[in-house]
C-alpha cells in the first residue's frame, strides 16, 4: 500500500438544486454532491461515484425520491438519496456540462455537451432511452454554445431554450423545431456581451444580463417582425445571475455589487433589495414551491433566504478570497498555521478575515474578521482596487494569543501599518481584540513567530520588517486602580550592519531567538536582546536566509536554514554546517509534535526528514498539479491505518495550492470508501394509502416496543436527535411503550373458582398491586400535563386511555415527555 494525494478540501461549490418538498439542498463540489438540510443547516451525507468534477445535478421527475447527476467524466448517474447509494450510471462517452431539462413522459434528457475536447464551444443535447433502458445516440439541439450554464434555459413550460453566446441570443422551439438567432439593435446595446439568460416559467419571455449592467426583457421573439425588448437597469456592473420565480411573478437578479434585487415583472419600478451579501453573487436558485432563494457567491458560500430576503442558514466550503486579488498574488499570504485552541488550521479566508477549518470535521468553524471592513465594489472591473489586506499571522503555542498584520498601500498615500494582538476569550469563545498599535514598523512585516510560552516570563512576539530590523513585543501589566487590564508593548529592537532582515524563529525552550540578515544567520538572547553569534558560509553568490526553523526534540541544538536553491543544517553547539543539499525549498515547516521537519520543492515534491540527516524519511514526488503556497504538520491528524505509512508518528501533512486546494496524503482505496450514512427520512406527500400504511406500521412497532425493557424507550429519545421529524409523530409510539394494559374486570364465578386454589391467591395479590401501579401512573400522567381527563375511581378498571383522542389535542410536547420521563424514573427508583 502505498500513500496518495487525496482532496481534503478547497473544492468550489457547482450546481445545486432544492429538492421537492425544499427540505434538502442538493450541491456538487469538487467529484461529490453534497446533501444538506434547509432546516439546521447540517451536512447529512456525500455522495461519491463520480472521477471528475460533477456539473449538473436535478430530482428526477419520474421519481421524486431520486437524483440525477452528470460530470465531466461523461457518466449519467442515478441516486437514492434517502440511502445515499447509486442506483444506476450511463456512460455518454463526452463531456457533460449541465443538465438543462428532463422529461419524464418522453423519457428524454437535455444536456450541455460537448462531444470532443478538442471543440471550442459545447452544445445542448437530446438523448432518449431505448427499450433496453438506455440512452441513444443524441440529437444536437442548439450548436455553439458557451460552457457556462447560466447561458443556457428553459422555459415556458419547456416549449423552448435560449442560449446566448458573446451578443447573441439563440432560441430553439421544441414543438417546431427551428432556431431563431436575435441580437440588439440600439447602438447603445448591440456590442455588449450576454452574461446570463434566463426564462420565464409561462411565458414567451426571456431575460437577458448584459455585462454594462443592464437586463434586457425580450418578446415576440418567433415572430417574423423584430422582437420587443424592455430594458431594465440597476446594476452598475455585470449581471452574473438571473432567475425567475416558480409562477413567474418576480424576476431575481445579482452581480458584482454583492446585492440580490428582486423584481417585480408586472412593474419593474418596484424593487426589493438585499445588499451586503459579503460577496459577488455567481448563481441564483429558487425552491420549487418559491419559498427560498439560494444564493452562491465567490467565496464559495451558498445563502439560503427566505421570501422575506432574511437569510436562514449559511452553507460556506473553505473560503475562496480571491475575488477581488489580482492574477498571480498568494491567496493565504498568513500561510497555514495550526491553532492547538480549536485543533483547527487559519488561513486567511474573507477579505481580511481569517478562517479556522477544521480537518477533522472537514468544515469551517468560523471566520474571524480581522480589518473590520465590508467589501466594496470597484467602479469597474478592469481597474485595480486598494484594500486593506491581512498579509501576517502568529498564533501562540498554547494558543491563547494571536497575532496579526494588516497593510493599506494605493502607491500614492502613505501606507497604512498595522499590528494588532488578539486574546482568547472563555465567555464569548473567540479572540478578542486587546491591543493595536500604528506603524509598528517603518515599512511591512514579513515575519513573525510567538516565543514558547513559559510560567516564569511574559509572552514574547518577534516580528520582522522590511525596514532592516526585528522587534521583540512583550506583554505588559497595566492594571490601575479603575480596572484590571495588560497590553501589549515593544520591549527591544534589534538590527545588524544595516542588512535586511527577512526570517526569525525561537528555539524549543525559548531561551535562543535566531534572525536571518541577507546571506547572515544571527543569534540573540531575546531576554536582553544581545548578539552571541553569527553564522557565515561560502554561500555561492551570498544567497539571502529565506527561512530558518530550529529542530526539536534530540535535535533542539540544530538549526535548519533554506536560501533560493539550497537547504542547510547547523549544528549550534559546534558553529558548523553538519549536511547541505541543493534543492529549491518552496514552504519549510516543523511538526510540533516530534522531531521531524518536511519541505516543499518548486517541483511539487514533499520530502520529511529529520535535522540530523539530509536522508529522508518520506518522499512524494508532484504532491500537487498546481504551484504549493502553503504546507502544515497536524498533530493526532492521521489514521490508524496510516500510522506504520509513510513517516512515523500521529502528524498529518496538508498542502495548500494556488489553486486553494487542501490536499493531504491518504490510502488509495479510502479516497472511495464512503463513511456511514444515515438515512433520510421519507417526507412523500400525505395520501389515504400513505396513512393506512403508517398506521399500520405505528400499531405494529408499538406492540413491538410494550415488550421490550426501559432501555428502549432510551434509544428512541435519542433517535429524535437525528431524525429531523416532527417530535409528535413519534408521541403515540413513545407514550404507548409506557403503558400496561390492564386486566378485564373478574366475574364472580371467576373470583369463586379461583378462591379454590389456593395458589391462585398469590396470583392474584401481585396483578391487583401491578393494576394499583398502572393506575397511579395514569393519575400522574394526567396531573404533570392538565390534557388528559380526570377519571372517577370506578373507570380506573376500564380499558387503556385512548391516545388517539389525547394526541388530538394540543399540547406542549416537549414538555410532557420530560414530565412523563422523570414520573417513571421516579417509580422505578
Amino acid at each position: 500500500m502505498s500513500l496518495v494525494p487525496s482532496l481534503q478540501a478547497g473544492s468550489q461549490f457547482g450546481k445545486y438544486t432544492f429538492s421537492h418538498d425544499s427540505k434538502f439542498m442538493f450541491c456538487c463540489c469538487g467529484n461529490i454532491i453534497k446533501i444538506f438540510n434547509t432546516r439546521n443547516g447540517e451536512l447529512l451525507h456525500d455522495l461519491k461515484g463520480h472521477s471528475k468534477t460533477v456539473t449538473g445535478v436535478v430530482v428526477n421527475p419520474s421519481n421524486i425520491l431520486q437524483l440525477l447527476s452528470c460530470g465531466r467524466d461523461g457518466l449519467l448517474i442515478s441516486w437514492d438519496y434517502l440511502d445515499g447509494v447509486k442506483l444506476k450510471q450511463h456512460h455518454l462517452h463526452m463531456t457533460l456540462n449541465g443538465i438543462i431539462s428532463i422529461s419524464a413522459e418522453k423519457k428524454s434528457i437535455i444536456m450541455l455537451a460537448r462531444s470532443s475536447e478538442h471543440k471550442q464551444y459545447f452544445s445542448v443535447m437530446l438523448w432518449k432511452k431505448n427499450a433496453e433502458g438506455e440512452y441513444s445516440r443524441p440529437k444536437v439541439l442548439l450548436d455553439n454554445c458557451d460552457g457556462n450554464s447560466n447561458l443556457v434555459s428553459f422555459g415556458c413550460s419547456k416549449e423552448y431554450i435560449a442560449s446566448a453566446l458573446k451578443d447573441k441570443l439563440s432560441v430553439h422551439s421544441m414543438k417546431r423545431e427551428a432556431t431563431e438567432i436575435v441580437s440588439m439593435k440600439d447602438k447603445y446595446n448591440k456590442d455588449k456581451a450576454i452574461t446570463c439568460v434566463a426564462c420565464h416559467p409561462s411565458d414567451y419571455c426571456i431575460a437577458t444580463g448584459l455585462e454594462n449592467g443592464k437586463i434586457i426583457i425580450w418578446h415576440n421573439f418567433f415572430k417574423n417582425a423584430e422582437p420587443v425588448t424592455s430594458i431594465n437597469h440597476w446594476h452598475a456592473l455585470s449581471v452574473s445571475c438571473l432567475e425567475y420565480t416558480p409562477d413567474g411573478s418576480n424576476l431575481l437578479s445579482g452581480g458584482h455589487e454583492c446585492v440580490l434585487v428582486r423584481w417585480q415583472t408586472n412593474n419593474t419600478d418596484r424593487r426589493d433589495f438585499k445588499p451586503r451579501m459579503g460577496a459577488p453573487l455567481k448563481e441564483i436558485v429558487v425552491s420549487p414551491d418559491g419559498n427560498f432563494y439560494a444564493t452562491k457567491h465567490t467565496d464559495n458560500v451558498i445563502q439560503l433566504m427566505d421570501i422575506s430576503l432574511k437569510i436562514l442558514q449559511v452553507y460556506r466550503g473553505m473560503t475562496h478570497n480571491n475575488f477581488c486579488m489580482g492574477n498571480g498574488k498568494n491567496p493565504i499570504p498568513c500561510g497555514l498555521i495550526y491553532d492547538s485552541k480549536w485543533r483547527t488550521i487559519v488561513l486567511n479566508g474573507l477579505l481580511g478575515c481569517l478562517q479556522f477549518y477544521s480537518v477533522s470535521l472537514n468544515k469551517q468553524i468560523f471566520n474571524l474578521d480581522i480589518v473590520g471592513q465590508n467589501y466594496i465594489s470597484p467602479e469597474n472591473l478592469e481597474s485595480a482596487q486598494h484594500v486593506t489586506e491581512l498579509l501576517s499571522a502568529a498564533i501562540s503555542d498554547d494558543g491563547d494569543w494571536l497575532a496579526t498584520f494588516e497593510m493599506w498601500e494605493d502607491g500614492v498615500f502613505q501606507p497604512e501599518l498595522r499590528l494588532k494582538f488578539w486574546n482568547y476569550s472563555t465567555e464569548s469563545q473567540t479572540y478578542v481584540l486587546n491591543t493595536s498599535v500604528e506603524s509598528p514598523h517603518e515599512k511591512r512585516i514579513t515575519s513573525m513567530v510567538y516565543r514558547p510560552r513559559n510560567q516564569n516570563r511574559a509572552p514574547t512576539l518577534v516580528t520582522v520588517g522590511s525596514d532592516l530590523c526585528f522587534k521583540l513585543w512583550t506583554l505588559v501589566d497595566d492594571t490601575d486602580i479603575y480596572r484590571t487590564n495588560n497590553h501589549w508593548t515593544c520591549e527591544s529592537v534589534g538590527i545588524y550592519h544595516d542588512l535586511a532582515a527577512l526570517c526569525a524563529d525561537f528555539s524549543s525552550d525559548g531561551s535562543t531567538l535566531v534572525v536571518g540578515f541577507n546571506h547572515l544567520i544571527t543569534i540573540w538572547d531575546p531576554d536582553w536582546n544581545i548578539h552571541k553569534a553569527t553564522l557565515s558560509n561560502s554561500i555561492k553568490d551570498r544567497q539571502q536566509i529565506l527561512n530558518v526553523k530550529f529542530g526539536s526534540g534530540s535535535y533542539s541544538h540544530q538549526l535548519v536554514a533554506a536560501t533560493s536553491d539550497r537547504l542547510f543544517s547547523w549544528n549550534l553547539v559546534t558553529l558548523n554546517i553538519m549536511w547541505s543539499i541543493a534543492v529549491d525549498v518552496v514552504v519549510l515547516f516543523r511538526d510540533p509534535s516530534s522531531d521531524l521537519m518536511a519541505f516543499v520543492s518548486s517541483s511539487k515534491s514533499l520530502c520529511v526528514f529529520r535535522p540530523g540527516s539530509a536522508e529522508p524519511v518520506y518522499q512524494h514526488d508532484c504532491i500537487s498539479g498546481y504551484n504549493v503556497v502553503g504546507a502544515v504538520f497536524v498533530p493526532d491528524g492521521r489514521n490508524e491505518s496510516l500510522v506504520d505509512l509513510g513517516w512515523p508518528g500521529r502528524s498529518q501533512i496538508y498542502i495548500f495550492n494556488e489553486k486553494q486546494q487542501l490536499i493531504t496524503l491518504d490510502l488509495e482505496t479510502d479516497q472511495h470508501k464512503e463513511p456511514n450514512k444515515i438515512r433520510i427520512a421519507q417526507n412523500l406527500p400525505a395520501s389515504t394509502l400513505s396513512t393506512m400504511l403508517a398506521e399500520k406500521l405505528v400499531r405494529e412497532s408499538s406492540a413491538k416496543i410494550n415488550k421490550k425493557t426501559h432501555s428502549s424507550n432510551d434509544s428512541l429519545i435519542t433517535k429524535f436527535l437525528h431524525s429531523n421529524e416532527s417530535i409528535s409523530l413519534h408521541c403515540d409510539q413513545y407514550l404507548h411503550s409506557f403503558l400496561v394494559k390492564k386486566k378485564q374486570k373478574k366475574t364472580k364465578s371467576d373470583h369463586s373458582a379461583r378462591d379454590l386454589d389456593p395458589g391462585s391467591r398469590d396470583e392474584d395479590m401481585s396483578s391487583s398491586e401491578s393494576e394499583e401501579e398502572v393506575d397511579t401512573m395514569n393519575d400522574n400522567i394526567d396531573e404533570s400535563n392538565n390534557v388528559l381527563v380526570s377519571k372517577k375511581p370506578s373507570e380506573q378498571a376500564k380499558d387503556i386511555v385512548d391516545m388517539d383522542s389525547m394526541l388530538a389535542k394540543w399540547t406542549n410536547w416537549t414538555n410532557f415527555c420530560e414530565s412523563l420521563a422523570a414520573t417513571i424514573n421516579s417509580k422505578m427508583l
